[in-house]
């Protein structure tokens, strides 16, 4: 008998190496988002973005919501790699759609919205 998820303790899957890479190439771009969260957050002005990047910002806010709903998946499976991963996750994401906002915006970290 399975246990229910409020039974289940945290635990560390095992992870085959091949998501450990994917994990570390993530973490780079997580780390980029964090970046661009700090240089927004400290040195721009704010305003909604229009044209194509408004496209783009709506896409990745909706994206970013998604994975709001990921840390409740993260936390019924009672896994902490992945519940620490999907937090920082969310933050490289959401510091994405703030830099978004930010004029000049966030130059080199988002390619696709240079014109």
């Amino acid at each position: 008998m399975e246990e229910s998820s409020s039974e289940k303790g945290w635990h560390v899957a095992h992870w085959p190496p091949l998501a450990w890479l994917e994990t570390a190439i993530k973490l780079a771009a997580i780390t980029i988002g964090i970046v661009a969260l700090v240089q927004a957050l400290s040195d721009g002005t704010f305003g909604l973005p229009g044209g194509v990047r408004l496209v783009q910002w709506i896409v990745l806010a909706i994206l970013s919501l998604g994975l709001v709903v990921a840390i409740f998946y993260r936390f019924a499976e009672r896994e902490i790699v992945a519940m620490a991963f999907v937090l920082l996750n969310n933050l490289g994401h959401w510091g994405m759609v703030i830099a978004m906002t930010n004029e000049p915006g966030p130059g080199w970290m988002l390619p696709a919205s240079r014109h």
